[in-house]
C-alpha cells in the first residue's frame, strides 16, 4: 500500500525502525525487517531512505522524526493492544494519531504466506 502511493504520488519512502530496545536481537530483527522491505521498494524502483532510531517513546520518537524530515504522511503498523483502551488500536498508534501534526495511515498487519526458505534474518 504504501509503495502504491508514493508510485502515485511520486514520493520518497522512509524506510524507519523505532524502538525502545536495546537488545541485540530486536535490532537484527528490526534490521532485516527494513531490508526485507528495502528490497522490495528497490524491485519496483520506488526511492527510499532507512533509518533506525530508538527512544523511551516511540510514539514520540515517531512524531519527531516526521518533523525532522518534514513528512507530508506517516503509515505505521496497528499493534494489537489487549486493555479495553486498547480494544481498536494499540496505544502506540494511539499516541501517534494524537501528537502527529499530519495525516497518519494506521494499517493492520495481515499474514503473508512466504515460501518455506523464507528467513527474516538475511536476504
Amino acid at each position: 500500500m504504501a509503495a502504491d502511493i508514493a508510485q502515485l504520488f511520486g514520493s520518497e519512502i522512509y524506510v524507519v525502525a523505532v524502538t525502545s530496545s536495546k537488545s541485540k536481537k530486536v535490532k537484527e530483527r528490526l534490521d532485516s525487517y527494513v531490508k526485507q522491505v528495502s528490497k522490495h521498494l528497490k524491485g519496483i524502483d520506488v526511492p527510499y531512505k532507512t533509518d533506525f532510531l530508538y527512544g523511551p517513546n516511540i510514539a514520540e520518537v515517531t512524531v519527531g522524526y516526521e518533523k525532522k524530515i518534514k513528512a507530508d504522511m506517516t503509515i505505521i503498523m496497528t499493534e494489537m493492544g489487549i486493555g479495553f483502551g486498547n480494544l481498536f488500536m494499540g496505544s502506540y498508534s494511539q499516541q501517534v494519531l494524537s501528537k502527529s501534526d499530519i495525516p497518519v495511515l494506521s494499517l493492520k498487519p495481515r499474514q503473508v504466506n512466504l515460501p518455506r526458505d523464507f528467513s527474516t534474518f538475511g536476504e
